[in-house]
Parts: structure tokens; sequence; C-alpha cells
């Protein structure tokens, strides 16, 4: 079910990019412990923001690791029938 922000409140919070508020394709973990999706940080520290989107403290390093996990955790979500999902069961 979507909320009135247009977020699906089935997903965990985690899904989403705090910069975009999208489910993530590609979470990377920044320098703040923070997951944000791939393109959407890196164009935060290419225009040369150095603090952390989340909490505003500046960021020690730009490194980005992909958080594989995260991406599978989403994947896994995305395959599963709708039922599973959180959807409306059918009646029977």
């Amino acid at each position: 079910m979507l909320s009135s922000a247009g977020r699906d409140d089935e997903l965990p919070d985690e899904f989403y990019c705090p910069i975009t508020m999208e489910v993530m394709t590609d979470p990377v973990l920044a320098a703040d412990g923070f997951s944000y999706e791939r393109r959407a940080i890196q164009e935060w520290l290419d225009s040369g923001k150095m603090t952390s989107p989340k909490t505003g403290i500046l960021l020690e390093s730009k490194e980005l690791r992909g958080n594989l996990s995260l991406r599978s955790l989403i994947q896994d979500r995305a395959r599963r029938p709708a039922s599973i999902n959180g959807g409306a069961a059918a009646n029977g």
C-alpha cells in the first residue's frame, strides 16, 4: 500500500535512499554508516559536499562500498508475490 508520500508502507525505511526517497537499486555504504543510492550520493559528493546527507556531520572519507546485503534484501522483496509482500490475499 502506498502512503500519502508515495512510499510503500510495507517496505522497510532502510530500503529507501535518504536523498532521493526512492527504493534503492544500487545501495552503497558511506563513511557515515548509512546507505544511499550510488548515483545520488556520488552526485552529492561530486558537488563538493563533504557532510553526511543524513546527519550533517563531516564525512571522514568519500569512499563508497557496495551494500550487497541490502541490495539482496531489496531484490528478494521485489521478487515476492503480492500476497507475500503484504498485498491482499485471495479470499478462499
